[in-house]
């Protein structure tokens, strides 16, 4: 089951120079487990939970959003919140 979240986070790519948007919990789950730069840390570890959490109906969505939120500060990830008046820096 795919989960909106209630914001999108745009995290920044180094390696392709652009932004990816992540509204959802699968894309968290997805962009966690092949595209980030650090497959470790307790942030990264609680994000995984959580979003698997989310798609077993054990955690709620704006959980995973704050939690992948925390990952991408463990990995020192540039992201930009967007919430539906605009945009939240980090």
């Amino acid at each position: 089951m795919d989960t909106r979240w209630r914001n999108v986070v745009l995290i920044a790519c180094k390696r392709t120079a652009s932004m990816q948007a992540i509204a959802t919990t699968q894309q968290a789950l997805h962009c966690l487990l092949t595209h980030w730069p650090i497959a470790e840390g307790a942030a990264y570890m609680r994000a995984l939970q959580i979003c698997e959490g989310v798609e077993a109906k054990r955690a709620l969505a704006d959980e995973a959003e704050a939690a992948f939120r925390d990952a991408c500060d463990e990995a020192h990830i540039t992201y930009d919140v967007v919430m539906p008046s605009g945009v939240v820096g980090a």
